[in-house]
């Protein structure tokens, strides 16, 4: 094995720590928490990996509605837990299962502030297993595909602009995707190219309850919920002796995504979550091996604004982050740390609130412990 080939292995589990932790995609476009990366089905023989990220954003705004009174910081912290296994099976079959929270939000409107969706709060909360097998072509060439098991549920507790005090609770909805990709690999210069398109998944809550105080009570219909489509490019390549650059670009089509439970639509109209763009988010970074122990990387991430206007449960519009990560080896244990600054795009919300959200940030840090075995 050349020089630069055991150097990527390790350098190469520094940098894709930061994603599967969270911190590189905390609050990305729509309410994605994780990049949906296969890295881990090109780890080296058996693997297990345990990844858990802590995220702390900040945003606040204000709103013609109350004009001169700010909104207090809208988003909750929130943990990113993350478990992998790779196996390979033989000499050109691999396989993996993931456990992960691929989407999420958390807002809560401070109590007290005199802005008038002070007390609202929502929560979409989510859970998938995925399962995916990788067969090596000759040449370098893989091709990979598998099933993913998807959950989602949703809360909310919202002040609308017209003073009606609106709550949603769904069950649990369970549905299933699927994920296609091709790669390719040249070993003696640590090169990767991986290429993977991730399903829409689609959600149906039959039984979710509405309930909008002062009305009368109303029987909803069901309603229906997708969580997006998406097309993964994830690349690496050696590019001097223990150095190597990698990076990725994620498209997902998150125009297709709304939240409409209908009493809501009919009592106050539209949805209560809803996106007009497609979201592409850029990844770079370089990694270098120091020396048999330690190895580090440094990252940087890019996500346009779209300009529109977004929704008050999720007021924010592009982002902008820079990440270190360092990473201890020794034997088949390897511990990963990782900390992410980000800078929030600023945003204005659906009217007649019209709320301008200046921009915020987010501060998070993860670590990630693997064993090979």
């Amino acid at each position: 094995m050349s020089k630069t080939l055991r150097a990527a292995l390790v350098a190469a589990a520094t940098p894709f720590a930061l994603a599967a932790v969270a911190p590189s995609a905390a609050l990305a476009g729509g309410i994605e928490r994780t990049p949906q990366s296969m890295e881990i089905l090109f780890a080296p023989g058996r693997q297990v990996q345990f990844s858990l990220g802590a995220v702390r954003p900040r945003a606040s705004g204000t709103s013609p509605l109350t004009p001169g009174v700010s909104s207090g910081n809208v988003f909750g912290r929130y943990l990113q837990p993350e478990i992998a296994v790779k196996w390979s099976l033989n000499d050109r079959l691999d396989a993996a299962l993931i456990l992960d929270r691929p989407f999420g939000a958390r807002t809560r409107y401070p109590e007290g502030t005199g802005y008038f969706l002070a007390g609202s709060t929502a929560s979409i909360n989510s859970e998938a297993l995925t399962g995916v097998l990788r067969y090596r072509l000759d040449g370098g060439v893989g091709v990979h595909g598998g099933i993913r098991l998807q959950q989602l549920c949703c809360d909310a507790r919202v002040r609308t602009a017209t003073g009606l005090d609106y709550r949603l609770e769904t069950p649990t909805s369970r549905a299933a995707g699927y994920l296609v990709g091709v790669s390719w690999e040249r070993p003696d210069i640590a090169a990767r190219v991986a290429l993977t398109y991730n399903s829409a998944v689609r959600h149906r809550f039959d039984d979710a309850t509405e309930e909008i105080a002062g009305l009368v009570p109303t029987q909803p219909g069901p309603f229906r919920t997708t969580t997006p489509e998406s097309v993964n490019l994830e690349f690496q390549t050696g590019i001097a002796p223990d150095t190597l650059l990698f990076g990725s670009v994620r498209w997902a089509r998150w125009s297709r995504f709304e939240i409409a439970p209908p009493l809501y639509a009919q009592a106050v109209g539209g949805a209560l979550t809803s996106y007009d763009s497609n979201v592409v988010t850029y990844r770079l970074g370089l990694g270098r091996r120091f020396n048999e122990t330690w190895s580090g990387a440094v990252t940087a991430l890019y996500e346009p604004r779209s300009g529109d206007v977004v929704s008050n449960l999720g007021p924010r519009d592009g982002r902008k982050g820079l990440g270190v990560a360092a990473t201890w080896s020794t034997g088949p244990y390897s511990v990963t740390g990782g900390l992410q600054y980000q800078r929030l795009g600023r945003a204005t919300t659906f009217a007649p609130t019209s709320a301008r959200f200046s921009g915020g940030s987010l501060m998070a840090a993860g670590v990630r412990v693997a064993v090979s075995f």
